[in-house]
């Protein structure tokens, strides 16, 4: 980690979702603004200079010669998440992994893997793993005119 702290950081910026602080900085403040969107929902600027997870992003792009490009790199903490040519990669694994760590460290919060849909006034909730089926049987619930909610 002490690697990475070295590194130089133009910008910071500390939020709070669902009770879990995080911490982003960037090597460039002018990717602040596109970052926000990766944000987990529910999120609300924080005060706070102490967090739970803290993300690094050093932005790529062009580098020193013609034809030379750098990578944009994500750590959280000290391991490396992203490396990749594309920020918008690194931008996707940053809101995916900030989701999960909101879901994973919420303490007055459940977070389920589920579809949700509507049924003679009631919800009914199928939770499963990725691939597990969820979205073929919330499809044909609500073709067969069940409420859609959630998927």
């Amino acid at each position: 980690m002490n690697e990475i702290d070295r590194l130089g950081w133009a910008a910071g910026f500390s939020l709070v979702s669902y009770g879990v602080r995080l911490g982003v900085r960037v090597s460039e403040a002018s990717v602040l603004p596109r970052l926000q969107r990766s944000f987990p929902p529910g999120w609300r600027p924080s005060p706070a200079r102490v967090v739970d997870r803290l993300y690094s992003l050093r932005v790529g792009g062009e580098g020193p010669r013609r034809g030379l490009r750098r990578f944009h790199v994500l750590y959280q903490g000290g391991v490396r998440l992203a490396r990749t040519l594309a920020l918008d990669e690194a931008l996707d694994q940053l809101e995916l992994d900030m989701r999960l760590s909101v879901a994973a460290r919420a303490r007055r919060r459940l977070f389920v893997h589920a579809g949700v849909v509507g049924w003679n006034g009631r919800a009914v909730v199928i939770p499963g793993d990725t691939f597990s089926g969820k979205s073929t049987l919330v499809a044909a619930l609500v073709n067969a005119g069940a409420t859609y909610y959630s998927d």
